[in-house]
């Protein structure tokens, strides 16, 4: 389908009281771990889907930055080529704060 493509994330860093929230952009995404060796949200871990709406990546970004600030993450979805439209104008984010005690 030309309006859904894959989306993965990988978390790095999660304090305790951001497990909540991401477990939920986990779950509201249908995210699933690459290995399902661990329990819980494993620090490293892919969690993957292969079809999501565009736009979903956005969403997800959206929802850690603003429930989940503390929280490490990587995120991307596929490109979707055959339509461009559907990707929408380009949007920015704004980015949480950087702690100045994990910088070298």
């Amino acid at each position: 389908m030309s309006d859904r493509s894959a989306l993965q994330l990988y978390v790095y860093a999660l304090p305790d009281e951001d497990q909540a929230a991401v477990q939920l952009g986990i779950d509201d995404n249908g995210l699933e771990p690459y290995d399902d060796s661990g329990s819980g949200i494993v620090l490293g871990m892919r969690y993957l889907t292969e079809e999501v709406p565009v736009g979903s990546a956005y969403d997800l970004a959206v929802h850690l930055l603003s429930n989940a600030p503390g929280t490490a993450f990587e995120l991307w979805q596929d490109p979707v080529w055959l339509r461009r439209r559907h990707l929408g104008p380009p949007r920015r984010l704004e980015a949480a704060p950087i702690c100045e005690d994990l910088l070298p």
